[in-house]
């Protein structure tokens, strides 16, 4: 299983695959990402999104 989020403008995508060489299926589209936001928390969050080399 391989995983993906991208971002833009504040919105989250995720994405899913079963193997290396398949293409990328949408699970979740425009997911409002503000709720991970220190100021909308109005606190830490802790929030880690990981960066991996492909």
């Amino acid at each position: 299983m391989f995983l993906r989020i991208g971002s833009y403008k504040g919105l989250y995508n995720f994405y899913y695959k079963t193997s290396e060489k398949s293409e990328w299926i949408l699970l979740v589209d425009k997911v409002d990402a503000s709720v991970l936001s220190t100021k909308e928390a109005k606190g830490f969050v802790g929030t880690y999104l990981d960066i991996l080399p492909h």
